[in-house]
């Protein structure tokens, strides 16, 4: 009976058994699935084509309103000549008030 536990505890410690696979360490996978990469590549460039399409009827808006020039009296303190609809005016901005002043055709004056 000696012999016999003797036998089953050297079988059981044999080196030959521990070449066996770790139950709980998978094997690594070496394939890469690229489904998903091509549908968040689809999804981002379909964002993109819509943010161009957004952008370029942002951009083709005629607007009534045109700056024809800009003034920096100060570093806080800007001078705008507009013209809105056809008629100008002087607009002051020096970021605590806006001052809206319409300008008079000076060519008529002087004549």
């Amino acid at each position: 009976m000696e012999r016999f536990l003797l036998l089953i505890l050297i079988s059981w410690i044999n080196p030959l058994l521990a070449n066996q696979p770790v139950v709980f360490k998978k094997e690594l996978v070496t394939n890469t699935h690229w489904s998903p990469y091509v549908l968040i590549l689809f999804v981002l460039l379909a964002v993109l084509f819509i943010l161009a399409q957004y952008s370029k009827k942002s951009k083709t808006t005629s607007s009534k309103c045109k700056v024809i020039e800009q003034v920096s009296v100060h570093n806080k303190t800007k001078i705008f000549v507009i013209d809105y609809q056809g008629q100008q005016f002087l607009l002051a901005d020096n970021q605590n008030a806006l001052t809206l002043l319409p300008l008079q055709d000076t060519e008529l004056h002087h004549e």
